[in-house]
């Protein structure tokens, strides 16, 4: 896909009002996480999606390298947000009854995609208009930005992607709905995990524009696994620290989790930054934001104010890299390998 000029405008919230009617997602049934003793032999890519070996399912390394973030623009004790109904990504998955909508790319009205959708999809209420629809094969999705259904059932959006969801969920270049490129299911958390409180799999984050620094190791606005900024060139971001679009961002082995007395979903998510980290994927009008689907707003049981206890304890991963995800130590992980996703009888 060619790259495109991206102007962003995210808000940030707190939670928000729960939207009147939002249908719930199928269960699945194979829950995508369990517990290490009778973790599943295969997974789902609707509900724990990409490779195996891609950037969102790869643990950190024993010898990642953690520093302390410093950034004028980002406070440690300036807590977090946590956008659950607004400002998120509502996720809709596909029958095999369903009809066969048309997705577009609505400035060209380029056809990204023919697949079926749910008739009850419904896009994100804010400006934002963010929307996922997973095809009924569920080794497919076509994601949103400002997405808007037609007259006769087919969907447009100022921003229309395809992903391989046995793929990495990231790209050489701009191909996603988040400004830094890469795809908005990954990082994103599901209800499922929140119902295990178990999250297998590293976050997504939103940090304020001033925080990130836009004079980027290697000459762009962004480091590895962002292929992208705002606006194409992080112009609304800062110019000093070590935060960047695309930073991984991790609690410390050496952190007793336990001894923050959190809820069981606070502490899922606390385990997830310690054994995964979080990517910056975007920018909000917010200290540092994480992402629910809004699915999941039922049995959410953790808080902004939980989480914002979390911030102190970030650090950056200063040695991720293509050939060292996750940071130094390949044959070392904190976390064992995601399960291998079905044979695909599509072949894509």
């Amino acid at each position: 896909m060619t790259t495109r000029k991206f102007l962003r405008s995210q808000a940030a919230g707190l939670i928000a009002v729960v939207a009147i009617g939002m249908p719930r997602l199928a269960q699945c049934e194979s829950p995508p996480h369990a517990p290490e003793s009778s973790a599943p032999a295969l997974r789902d890519a609707a509900y724990w999606p990409f490779s195996a070996s891609s950037p969102w399912n790869t643990s950190l390394g024993a010898n990642a390298s953690y520093v302390k973030i410093e950034s004028p623009g980002f406070s440690a004790n300036g807590g977090a947000n946590l956008n659950v109904t607004n400002w998120s990504y509502p996720v809709f998955i596909a029958s095999e009854t369903d009809p066969i909508r048309g997705f577009y790319w609505r400035d060209s009205n380029e056809l990204i995609a023919r697949m079926r959708a749910p008739d009850q999809a419904r896009a994100d209420r804010q400006s934002d208009g963010s929307l996922i629809i997973i095809n009924d094969a569920h080794d497919t999705d076509v994601e949103m930005w400002q997405a808007r259904r037609r007259p006769n059932g087919d969907w447009d959006a100022s921003v229309t992607v395809r992903h391989n969801l046995r793929g990495a969920g990231f790209y050489e270049d701009y191909q996603g709905i988040r400004a830094g490129g890469m795809s908005a299911l990954g990082g994103l958390i599901r209800r499922e995990e929140l119902i295990r409180r178990k999250i297998p799999h590293v976050l997504a984050v939103a940090v304020d524009g001033s925080a990130m620094n836009r004079n980027a190791p290697g000459g762009n606005p962004f480091v590895w696994p962002a292929s992208w900024a705002d606006g194409g060139d992080g112009d609304d971001y800062g110019t000093s620290g070590n935060l960047y679009m695309g930073s991984l961002l991790a609690i410390p082995p050496e952190v007793d989790l336990r001894r923050l007395k959190l809820s069981p979903q606070g502490q899922a998510v606390a385990q997830a930054l310690q054994d995964y980290g979080a990517y910056v994927v975007d920018q909000g009008s917010a200290n540092i934001i994480y992402y629910v689907e809004p699915s999941a707003h039922d049995v959410l049981a953790t808080s902004a104010a939980e989480l914002g206890r979390l911030t102190p304890l970030l650090r950056v991963v200063t040695n991720n890299s293509p050939l060292n995800v996750g940071g130094g130590g390949t044959t070392r992980r904190v976390a064992a390998p995601a399960p291998p996703l079905p044979n695909n009888p599509l072949g894509n």
